[in-house]
């Protein structure tokens, strides 16, 4: 589902470059945990159950587990926590691919 770029002071959702999709099947893996992905963008991705030891301004190393034909592809990024709050994180990522904005972008729009 498309989540559009509406401004929201409260939430911190302010004007995003990229438009958010929620997205129950692609998961988010950090340090041997699969983690619940709330929404995700071709630059940032709002991350559920995060372990306690993550903070915000932190460097994270993960992989994005994309469901396929023949079952999870695993893609690598790096990125930084935007912001927690409680179990929840924000972050922004660098693209993985040359064309990442496209691919991720009509992946998700086809779901």
């Amino acid at each position: 589902m498309f989540r559009g770029n509406r401004g929201n002071a409260d939430t911190g959702s302010d004007f995003r470059r990229d438009p958010r999709f929620n997205s129950k099947k692609i998961r988010f893996l950090m340090d041997g945990r699969e983690l619940d992905v709330v929404d995700i963008s071709a630059t940032g991705i709002q991350v559920r159950h995060v372990p306690g030891w993550v903070v915000a301004g932190q460097g994270l190393y993960f992989d994005l587990l994309i469901p396929v034909r023949t079952g999870m592809k695993k893609v690598p990024a790096t990125g930084h926590v935007l912001r927690r709050k409680g179990t929840d994180m924000v972050v922004t990522y660098h693209s993985p691919h040359p064309d990442w904005r496209r691919l991720i972008t009509q992946f998700l729009a086809s779901r």
